[in-house]
C-alpha cells in the first residue's frame, strides 16, 4: 500500500500512467516517483477505514477510502464509499464513488459523482478501453459508462445522467 502527499498534478499524472501500466512496485519507484511513495500513511487527513482494501495505489492527502482501490491514483477529496472498486483508474479531486460502484480503467475528472450501483468503464484484465469522464458530472445511480468513451455533459444526458455534480 502506497499512501502519500502528492501536491504535483503533472507526478500525479505521470504516476497513473506508470501504474495503468501495470508494471508492479516492488523495492523502488522509477527515478520520478522516488520521492512519492511511502509504505505508511503520511497524513492523518487520508482516512483509509478498517474495510478499505488498498492495493499497489497512490491515495492522496484528504481521502476517505471504505471500498477496494487497486493499481490506482485516487486525487485529494475522493471519497470511495463502502462497497465501491475503483481498478485500474485515475481519479482526480473531489469524487465521490457511491456504495456498490465501479470504476474500471478509466480517467474521471474533478468534482463528479458516479451513483449508487453504477459502472464506469469496463475491467481492462477482460479487454475493456480506457474510459475518460468529464468534471462536474452526475451519473445517476445504477448507470453503466461504456468502457471506451469519453463522456461529457452532453453524451452522459444521453445515457442517463445529468451535469453538476451534487
Amino acid at each position: 500500500v502506497y499512501i502519500t502527499l502528492e501536491r504535483s498534478f503533472p507526478n500525479l499524472l505521470r504516476l497513473g500512467i506508470f501504474l495503468l501500466s501495470r508494471r508492479v512496485v516492488k523495492t523502488k519507484a522509477a527515478p520520478f516517483f522516488s520521492s512519492s511513495f511511502t509504505r505508511t500513511i503520511s497524513s492523518a487527513r487520508c482516512c483509509p477505514s478498517a474495510s478499505a482494501v488498498i492495493k499497489n495505489s497512490q491515495v492522496t492527502e484528504g481521502c476517505e477510502i471504505y471500498g477496494t482501490v487497486i493499481n490506482s491514483v485516487i486525487g485529494g477529496g475522493v471519497t470511495v464509499a463502502r462497497g465501491a472498486t475503483v481498478k485500474d483508474s485515475v481519479l482526480f479531486d473531489n469524487i465521490t464513488v457511491s456504495e456498490g460502484a465501479s470504476v474500471y480503467y478509466s480517467m474521471v475528472d474533478s468534482g463528479t459523482v458516479v451513483g449508487k450501483n453504477s459502472t464506469v468503464g469496463k475491467d481492462k484484465d477482460e479487454g475493456g478501453k480506457l474510459t475518460l469522464v468529464g468534471s462536474g458530472l452526475n451519473i445517476a445511480d445504477g448507470i453503466s459508462v461504456p468502457d471506451g468513451e469519453l463522456i461529457s455533459q452532453k453524451t452522459l444526458a444521453d445515457i442517463g445522467g445529468e451535469a453538476g455534480a451534487k
